[in-house]
């Protein structure tokens, strides 16, 4: 019941990304069972988005504009955008499907910005696996609008993940008044997009050679927003290496993997109700654009 989960659904069933029929099974979701996790932005925007009487607003109007929602959930549930532009990891569809499936909850250009770069990165594993490349950091850099591509090549260059956070602080800092309010203080990785975007593409890339679970253990080891940044890390690393790598890397990776589940709807939040969900993925992202070589 995730938000992302909404996202796959409606490109499955719509042969694409729609923003319509995103914000419709978004909406629809929230007035049923609810979302799980959703912070205070995405519920303030659902909340209008279902609203009754007709006061309901559009997607193009219910998330709330300015620093107020200057988080990460629209990050978190980019990647599905990202396997759809796998052909065009700096394509301006890409760049605008991502903002735009941003633009239902979270209006600000800092949280588009950091979908965009998520998704890239997503695209950029997937096409770099597509042609056999066997450089990630490359391939996702190449992919890298300003201000992600120096900020990455200056984390990259920093002598260990202690250091790159310090980098990534220096070189994308948050307002006083954001760091004040915010749960997550250095060295934790904040909701603040560049922060969360930046560090996930990093934990990535950084351990590419190294494996899938590697990513995810770089992804949360400075603390703060962990779950989100694992979830955008892993969407990056599971692209380039496949969820064979991620069973078999390490023979304790299936008692993970067996506690996957949404005790509301059983089976849809498995491994195996998720591998359903790829397989449409994969249907719309792959067969329907191109074949994958």
């Amino acid at each position: 019941r995730n938000v992302w989960m909404s996202v796959v659904m409606s490109v499955v069933a719509s042969g694409g990304f729609s923003v319509e029929a995103f914000a419709s099974t978004l909406s629809a979701l929230h007035a049923d069972k609810g979302v799980i996790g959703q912070g205070p932005t995405s519920r303030a925007t659902l909340d209008a988005l279902t609203a009754e009487g007709g006061d309901a607003a559009t997607w193009l109007t219910a998330g709330t504009p300015g620093a107020k929602n200057l988080t990460n959930g629209s990050i978190m549930r980019v990647a599905p955008v990202g396997m759809l532009g796998w052909k065009e990891p700096r394509g301006q569809q890409l760049q605008a499907d991502a903002a735009i499936q941003s633009h239902v909850t979270h209006h600000a250009p800092l949280c588009k910005a950091g979908s965009a770069a998520v998704g890239a990165a997503v695209a950029a594993a997937l096409q770099a696996r597509a042609l056999g490349e066997t450089d990630l950091t490359a391939a996702v850099l190449r992919a890298m609008q300003e201000p992600y591509g120096s900020m990455l090549s200056a984390m990259l260059a920093a002598p260990d993940w202690e250091a790159a956070v310090d980098v990534m602080y220096a070189t994308q800092p948050a307002s006083d008044e954001f760091m004040e309010t915010s749960p997550f203080k250095p060295p934790g990785i904040s909701m603040f997009p560049p922060h969360t975007a930046g560090w996930a593409i990093y934990s990535a890339i950084a351990e590419a050679e190294a494996g899938f679970w590697p990513s995810i253990f770089t992804a949360i080891a400075p603390g703060g927003d962990t779950d989100t940044v694992a979830a955008c890390a892993g969407a990056i690393a599971g692209a380039w290496h496949g969820l064979a790598a991620i069973r078999s890397e390490r023979d304790d990776s299936h008692k993970v993997l067996d506690l996957l589940q949404d005790v509301d709807e059983p089976g849809s939040c498995d491994v195996r109700g998720l591998c359903r969900l790829a397989q449409g993925m994969f249907h719309v992202s792959v067969r329907q654009r191109g074949d994958w070589r």
